[in-house]
């Protein structure tokens, strides 16, 4: 018999916020500064990175590319380079509509991200319904010992809103955090309609190429109201 779905569990890069382009974009321009040869940020590379804390996400990028920086020097210039757009990205279409709707609907709901709490403060401090839905129910980077694919951070959220593995449900756009929360022993749904990285993903239990996709029903949460 399948578990009831009593809590719900959100990413937030690429999946709430669309920082990915913006960190896409950043990282393919410190490759322009700091390496000696022309280099190109490939989506193999990208793969590898998501779902990943910031430090092993650059480490990634260090091991790929003759970057003329150390982890440090990279991982400051880069950070400096990101805060300075972050305020700027938008919500993922579907994003604001699910998270005031379950949170209206009293279904607990937090976020596990890889994101720095630095960062993350950085994306949402402006967005009133981050802080009204979400309150203190989030996890970071800094928050954990082990990244994506890892279970360790959804754990933490779990316990944080008071629900068991089993009966969590979590969005997730990238392959690392989509096994995450299977060897976490959660229910998830990859949401991401770029091919080569569903390809690389490992076997989700939905697959949507938009939050507004999703059909909250279907999985014994209450549905939307016609009129919102």
């Amino acid at each position: 018999m399948e578990k009831p779905i009593k809590g719900v569990i959100f990413d937030l890069d690429g999946l709430l916020l669309g920082t990915e382009t913006i960190a896409t974009t950043t990282t393919q321009k410190m490759l322009d500064l700091h390496c000696s040869t022309k280099q190109k940020f490939l989506m193999s590379t990208k793969l590898k990175m998501l779902g990943k804390t910031m430090r092993d996400a650059v480490a990634i990028v260090l091991e790929t590319h003759p970057v003329n920086l150390g982890l440090e020097e990279y991982l400051e210039e880069f950070n400096q380079r990101l805060y300075e757009v972050f305020p700027t990205c938008s919500e993922m279409p579907g994003a604001i509509r699910l998270v005031r709707h379950l949170h209206e609907a009293g279904i607990p709901i937090a976020v596990a991200t890889g994101s720095s709490s630095k960062a993350l403060f950085t994306k949402v401090e402006h967005r009133e319904w981050f802080k009204t839905c979400f309150g203190d129910k989030w996890v970071s980077g800094d928050h954990v010992q082990k990244s994506k694919p890892d279970p360790e951070g959804f754990l933490i959220a779990a316990s944080k809103i008071g629900i068991k593995p089993e009966n969590c449900l979590v969005f997730e756009d990238s392959p690392s955090g989509v096994q995450a929360a299977i060897n976490g022993g959660m229910k998830v749904i990859q949401v991401n309609d770029i091919q080569q990285i569903i390809e690389n993903s490992p076997k989700s239990d939905s697959l949507l190429n938009s939050l507004e996709e999703f059909v909250p029903e279907k999985w014994g949460l209450p549905p939307y109201e016609t009129n919102k």
